[in-house]
């Protein structure tokens, strides 16, 4: 099996229970809790990847740059909602709810990528919108 179906299987395993673990934090934390686990995280992460030399820019500005940072504050950005949808409704309604990301993916990558849909990925980009009407009622 290829390495970036396991990687793929394995971000999909963890986001799955996420939701459960935040849910179950929630009986004592509130949400902001949460930022000090992270921040640990990802300092341990970037200590890592600076000591390893995995962390590599390129030598001059450029649109980098601006991609870098709306990626890095989409993931800022996104951990405030998920959390705010979690305290107010199930785990097991918000969470699928989630999961529309790939429209959004589908659309921008066509903008963004200049990737060809195939009719199947559109088959399947219509079903997770009917899944998502389904699990918001």
């Amino acid at each position: 099996m290829p390495q970036w179906i396991l990687a793929a299987m394995g971000y999909a395993l963890i986001v799955g229970a996420q939701g459960i673990l935040i849910k179950l934090a929630f009986k004592s934390v509130t949400w902001p809790a949460f930022l000090v686990p992270i921040a640990a995280m990802y300092t341990c992460l970037m200590a890592y990847f600076l000591i390893t030399g995995q962390i590599k820019f390129p030598q001059t500005p450029g649109r980098w740059i601006l991609w870098v940072t709306l990626a890095g504050a989409s993931a800022a950005v996104s951990f405030p909602l998920i959390n705010v949808a979690l305290q107010r409704a199930p785990a097991s309604q918000v969470i699928p709810i989630t999961a529309a990301y790939p429209i959004v993916t589908a659309i921008l990558s066509i903008i963004f990528l200049a990737e060809q849909p195939t009719a199947l990925r559109v088959i399947g980009t219509l079903l997770i919108v009917v899944g998502v009407v389904l699990l918001a009622r």
